[in-house]
């Protein structure tokens, strides 16, 4: 739940929910794979990793375990007993259960009168940990369920709205006696019909889980005709006054009448950096007036927030609200100068040239591009885009687009960074590989993913085999993370999805792992790796991505093979001279302390476990 609620990641899947709408058997790749590697992996704290080989399978017709992400910002869960539990706690039937009620009926507290052995002890300090994790979150609601399952919860379903009318008639008569001041408070919406801007408070209360509610949130909806030039222009009330809680008339130095949307714009801007919630502020900050009055706002507010800092250089731009045309996106983009972040989905207006337009354009700060729900934008195009160009995207960790969310052309997904780890199980059996693909990614975000990827053997007694297994494997190399914030908190910038082929012919890099033999002896499995990238055999002969050559259709990926094995010969680096190479490419280069943590953790493996250099030959083989 806390990876669905990182912000980017937030956003994405709320992109996919709108997607797949309430359409029945439709999924999500993307949904799906958050669970997964959820469910699979937790590398948190790399002194205890935990790594599974299970898959997440969900039977409906059983006790389901539930987790709305309708609201994915906010997520809420419950479990349920459909038929009643086996256990000798009894707990009630067709209702959301939390986690204390649900693991309590399998683990009972245990009774501080009675002696306990260590074995007990520890069982119950891991009850209390599982239940911890879901401490403050929000429960799902019964009518939730009677919606998700409705023939099976339509008789508790029924009951509550039994037990709702009867209490809606006793308190009638109270609800006649509300206050005038109550009905003003902030748990609706103002809107201001001339600015064009909702106001909005409301407390995200779900139904309390395990003691706690989520806080109170403040934002501003913007509902600008896109046509018209966004928010702030114009804002001058015509026909009724602005007034403040007393009712008198608010006035401008000059006299003018304000608006409501200039009476509510401080005390927006004021709680979105108090909760250190201003994805909505920074939408306004697009807009040239309105910039200005929020930053007169912040210079006057003493002490500001971090976030407060934020806003007088915004980082995140989320015009997903809107149809800018692709002249008016590579103008807003050439003036940020700090972006980090920038989502136009929904747009019709975005093409593959749309995109090349602005990543020309666009600061080196632009580490993430948002594209869902384009309906003009062609995914071979866009490939195309990125195999040809790859200098447009150097600085890019995450180019969210449907080919790198939805499953694709696994072998013709572009490719800047791949890892592949080749294994034997037995001398009978032949090896066997698994691969992920990065369509983008910086040095920064490889040696980070190669940090998480090794400290956990490095640093605990993991098995090294783990390496190996495909769910680490995807979990670590679908990411992008700050390395001083937790693994939980990570960025999922693709779905992995295998070895691109597209490195064969000569197109970014990979790292290669091969363990020989493994298994039919006690000996440690002896290891070879290195950086490798492909460089054709003959000089002069241009490379598959190169725009003379590439194409919009995907190629067999036996012919693909013949030509990788006719025209290239793969070429072997080690970390340094692979960060090296890839300066010389133009992209940014990695913090030194993190080049040198992930020396000093391949080194450790090296010698634990007699990793040597791989030989062209092994891999060409």
């Amino acid at each position: 739940m806390t990876l669905v609620k990182q912000p980017d990641n937030a956003e994405v899947v709320r992109e996919e929910l709108k997607r797949v709408g309430g359409s029945d058997g439709t999924s999500s790749a993307y949904i799906t794979f958050l669970l997964r590697i959820s469910w699979n992996v937790d590398l948190d704290n790399p002194q205890t990793p935990y790594c599974s080989s299970n898959e997440y399978i969900v039977d409906t017709e059983e006790d389901p375990d539930e987790i709305d992400i309708t609201r994915p910002e906010s997520p809420t869960y419950c479990f349920a007993a459909l038929w009643g539990l086996e256990t000798e706690v009894e707990v009630p039937s067709l209702v959301p259960l939390s986690a204390t009620q649900y693991i309590r009926a399998y683990y009972p507290a245990l009774d501080p009168d009675q002696p306990q052995d260590d074995g007990a002890k520890q069982k119950e300090r891991n009850v209390c940990r599982a239940i911890g994790f879901l401490a403050g979150v929000p429960m799902v609601t019964q009518d939730v369920l009677h919606e998700t399952w409705p023939s099976v919860f339509q008789a508790a379903q029924d009951a509550d709205d039994q037990d709702d009318e009867a209490s809606d008639q006793d308190e009638a008569s109270d609800g006649d006696a509300a206050s005038n001041e109550d009905e003003a408070s902030y748990e609706g919406v103002v809107s201001d019909q001339t600015s064009n801007v909702d106001v909005v408070s409301h407390g995200d209360g779900g139904s309390g889980g395990d003691e706690g509610v989520a806080g109170e949130t403040v934002a501003i909806e913007e509902t600008t005709d896109h046509e018209h030039g966004g928010l702030g222009a114009d804002n001058e009330t015509k026909g009724d006054e602005a007034a403040d809680e007393k009712g008198n008339v608010r006035n401008d130095s000059h006299g003018r009448i304000l608006s409501l949307f200039e009476i509510s714009l401080k005390p927006a801007v004021l709680r979105a950096v108090e909760t250190d919630d201003t994805s909505t502020i920074e939408r306004l900050l697009l807009q040239t007036e309105t910039a200005s009055r929020v930053q007169a706002i912040l210079r006057d507010s003493t002490p500001l927030p971090p976030s407060g800092l934020n806003l007088l250089q915004p980082i995140r731009a989320d015009l997903s609200k809107w149809s800018y045309t692709a002249e008016q996106l590579v103008s807003i983009v050439s003036t940020c100068k700090s972006l980090e972040s920038f989502n136009l989905s929904n747009n019709p207006n975005v093409t593959s040239a749309t995109i090349e337009s602005i990543m020309g354009v666009a600061p080196p700060s632009l580490q993430r591009l948002v594209v869902l729900n384009c309906p003009s934008l062609d995914n071979s195009e866009l490939c195309v885009l990125m195999s040809t160009k790859p200098a447009l995207f150097k600085n890019l960790n995450g180019l969210i687009a449907p080919i790198t969310i939805q499953p694709w052309y696994r072998t013709q997904l572009p490719n800047t960074f791949s890892i592949t780890t080749i294994y034997h199980l037995y001398r009978s059996v032949p090896h066997v590989t698994r691969a992920s693909t990065m369509p983008v990614a910086t040095p920064t975000r490889i040696v980070q993913c190669m940090i998480d990827y090794f400290a956990p053997i490095a640093e605990s007694k993991f098995p090294q085999e783990v390496l190996d297994h495909p769910n680490m494997i995807y979990a670590v190399f679908s990411s992008s993370r700050d390395p001083v914030k937790g693994w939980s908190t990570r960025s999922i910038s693709e779905l992995s999805q295998g070895n691109s082929m597209r490195q064969g012919l000569g197109e970014g890099w990979g790292f290669t792992m091969i363990s020989d033999p493994l298994g039919y002896t006690t000996q440690p499995a002896k290891h070879q790796w290195g950086f490798v990238r492909y460089v054709p055999k003959v000089a002069g002969i241009p490379e598959d991505n190169d725009s003379t050559t590439a194409s919009t259709e995907p190629l067999p990926e036996k012919e693909m093979m013949r030509k990788i094995v006719a025209k290239y010969t793969p070429e072997i680096h080690d970390l340094r001279s692979f960060l090296q190479l890839m300066h010389e490419e133009g992209r940014p280069d990695a913090p030194e302390d993190a080049v040198t943590k992930l020396e000093s953790l391949m080194e450790i493996f090296k010698e634990t476990w007699g990793v040597v250099m791989i030989t062209p030959e092994k891999i060409s083989g």
